[in-house]
């Protein structure tokens, strides 16, 4: 008796009359099989489900990454095989798309995902705002004083993007430590039991903001240049 399958090429334990398991059943099986036409290579086969469709995987796989490359365009494509044939799914894809304005510069954009930036200069300023907002929060609580939801933008675009020690513009999109970019200044500071709300915080620029220190809060710099 022979120890593997006697069909040419396989290598698979023997199991009944010199076949292995698989070839068993393809030879000896009742499982009834279904002739069909692959629905990508056009190919004769049997399938031995009723609503088969293709001869083997990769056809299967061929097929699927075509129409869903050609899903996204609303005019008919040619098969690549076949040019007579268009594909089943000649329409745009199922995807839900949303129409936001982004957090940081406000301009409108699309997206399949639910984010508030629409690149990623503006998510890395939005990042940087959530860590400024943290390092205040931070501060606030070492120091026991009351701490109040702030955001960053709301109190720069409440205030007009203008230091309220100098009345100068800040620079909307410089990074600190520049000396023009925009941060929150604690009218009372911190220091002398000053709260952490939007009551008590105005824009100003960093090099203002560092001039002032903790010093009092009815104090303004008058900066030339």
């Amino acid at each position: 008796m022979p120890s593997t399958c006697t069909e040419p090429g396989c290598a698979r334990a023997h199991r009944a009359r010199g076949l292995c398991s698989m070839h068993w059943k393809q030879q000896h099986g009742t499982r009834k099989r279904y002739p069909i036409a692959c629905a990508w290579c056009g190919t004769a086969h049997e399938t031995p489900r009723e609503n088969g469709r293709f001869c083997s995987r990769s056809c299967a796989q061929a097929m699927h990454s075509y129409q869903a490359g050609t899903s996204i365009c609303p005019l008919p494509q040619g098969h690549p095989a076949m040019p007579e044939r268009i594909p089943n799914r000649a329409k745009w894809p199922s995807v839900r798309v949303f129409f936001t304005t982004c957090a940081i510069c406000k301009k409108l954009f699309a997206t399949p995902y639910t984010v508030s930036t629409c690149s990623k200069a503006c998510r890395a300023t939005r990042v940087r705002h959530t860590r400024r907002e943290e390092e205040h929060r931070r501060r606030a609580r070492e120091r026991d004083a009351f701490v109040a939801p702030v955001s960053r933008l709301a109190i720069f675009e409440r205030d007009r993007w203008r230091c309220h020690l100098c009345g100068k513009a800040v620079r909307k999109t410089a990074p600190a430590p520049h000396p023009l970019s925009p941060s929150l200044d604690h009218v009372i500071p911190l220091a002398r039991g000053g709260t952490h709300e939007p009551a008590n915080v105005r824009t100003s620029h960093f090099l203002c903001n560092s001039i002032k220190g903790d010093r009092g809060g009815n104090e303004q710099l008058m900066l030339i240049g």
